[in-house]
């Protein structure tokens, strides 16, 4: 059984190694995620100028008729609240993606144990972050079906 978990009440003694194949995931997993991460970070700067743009053309986009002819009005200066917004909610996940490909890369190339556990507590705060943003988009949808049946049968009377 010397494949099998190592169980000891011990903790301080408790030792985990990584077998070749386990080191070979980890290792495409830190890249992908570097590079997802880099990606996020380009998302985060598109939706930033975005952001910034929407807000110097409010006032030009408002005074067009051709925008006040729009069935819904929106003005514009929340969308560019919105975008920026969401680039602030996109940071944490994009950096926490960049520290786990970084420092799994880096501890399993230099063997360092400290690097491997911060690569993976920056892992579990990812998850963490996606666990409670989608509770929070599920009670958020939960709350709105009551609100959007109350305004719809008060925008049909």
């Amino acid at each position: 059984m010397e494949n099998g978990p190592i169980f000891n009440n011990d903790l301080e003694n408790f030792q985990l190694s990584f077998t070749p194949e386990t080191e070979s995931y980890l290792k495409t997993t830190a890249k992908w995620s570097f590079f997802l991460a880099i990606m996020g970070f380009l998302l985060i700067a598109f939706l930033l100028i975005m952001g910034i743009t929407m807000f110097g053309l409010s006032k030009v986009m408002n005074e067009y008729s051709d925008f006040k002819n729009l069935p819904f009005q929106v003005p514009y200066v929340l969308i560019g609240i919105f975008y920026i917004l969401i680039a602030f909610i996109y940071f944490l996940p994009s950096y926490n993606l960049l520290k786990f490909g970084s420092k799994i890369q880096s501890g399993l190339k230099q063997r360092i144990q400290a690097d491997v556990d911060e690569g993976l507590k920056n892992l579990k705060r990812l998850f963490m972050f996606f666990g409670v943003l989608t509770i929070i988009t599920i009670s958020l949808s939960i709350m709105l079906v009551p609100f959007t049946l109350i305004l719809s049968k008060a925008l049909t009377h």
